[in-house]
């Protein structure tokens, strides 16, 4: 087998969407298919993991001209916003626009200039190295949009269409015209041979637009074996890396347990640890310091993996 990555967000970028493909490609590695990667230029944009490069990989960075890059290009921010950023009401809109079709065809992340070049040199690739099958990964809609050209113009093509997220969520409504969006993901659909998610429940929801959907869940960088159970240890350290979602999630139960816990005297303080490590450190101490608990919070920058296990795994001591 030989199979052809299209992902506008790939290894050793340190995202959710970039590491699920490390371990994918690793494993169809090891099992002896040939794997070939096209992403995006703007790889550089996204922090990066050396723990996540795959060596002797063959890798094809397609140019990309987007609104990331533009951004980049002008300020060198990184296009890596805060969940406070996000959450602005300009922003929120410019979030929910920039995601949308039609939309993401001209200025979506990858946008026509990525789509157009990616798709080219896909079909050379397909034609010179005998690619058997494609696989595609949401989001960005624009890997998708190119395994669905890349089908059409080679049918005999094996098309995966992979999904992280649902693209209209009716909670977080972070599309417009959801209508409009349902009927585009039918659409593409319809060409792939399968479509993967990464949980059960995820895969409910598109069996209403494909018949054969699987799920292939995260992988874990080591299974745990035996009865888990945390160490014998006077200390009470909480550790969270990650994203937050204010609107979507909230630590009010824990923290307001950890509160009572304290005021009744059964948790000395002193021996309580609260660390969280990401981009979103300002929402977890702004919930902190509703309980009282802000003095108690240790702030860590984005991890790569092995970092943001070593301080999952850390003792008293260590922290």
């Amino acid at each position: 087998m030989k199979i052809l990555f299209q992902a506008y967000k790939a290894p050793p970028v340190n995202q959710p969407g970039a590491v699920r493909l490390f371990h994918l490609i690793r494993h169809l590695r090891a099992t002896g298919a040939e794997v070939f990667l096209h992403t995006s230029s703007n790889q550089t944009l996204f922090p990066q993991d050396e723990s996540l490069v795959l060596p002797a990989l063959p890798v094809q960075q397609i140019p990309t001209r987007d609104l990331r890059a533009r951004r980049a290009a002008k300020d060198r921010l990184a296009a890596h916003l805060d969940v406070a950023e996000k959450a602005s009401p300009f922003r929120a809109w410019l979030h929910r626009l920039y995601h949308s079709y039609p939309l993401v065809l001209f200025v979506g992340d990858g946008g026509f200039t990525y789509s157009r070049k990616a798709l080219r040199s896909a079909s050379e690739l397909v034609t010179s190295e005998g690619i058997t099958h494609v696989f595609s990964s949401y989001r960005p809609w624009s890997d998708h949009l190119i395994a669905y050209r890349l089908k059409k113009k080679h049918p005999h093509l094996i098309w995966i269409a992979d999904f992280r997220d649902r693209p209209v969520d009716p909670l977080r409504r972070d599309v417009w015209w959801p209508r409009l969006q349902r009927w585009w993901q039918r659409h593409l659909l319809k060409r792939a041979d399968v479509v993967t998610t990464v949980s059960d429940g995820l895969a409910r929801h598109f069996r209403e637009d494909h018949a054969k959907v699987l799920t292939l869940r995260n992988a874990l960088p080591e299974q745990p074996t035996g009865f888990m159970t945390a160490p014998v240890d006077r200390q009470f350290t909480l550790t969270y890396t990650g994203s937050l979602y204010p609107n979507l999630q909230s630590v009010d139960l824990l923290f307001q347990v950890i509160r009572k816990l304290i005021n009744e005297g059964q948790l000395n303080p002193a021996h309580l640890s609260l660390h969280y490590a990401g981009k979103d450190g300002a929402v977890w101490q702004k919930w902190a310091r509703k309980y009282q608990l802000g003095y108690k919070c240790h702030q860590h920058c984005l991890l790569n993996q092995q970092a943001a296990h070593e301080l999952q795994q850390k003792r008293k001591e260590n922290v």
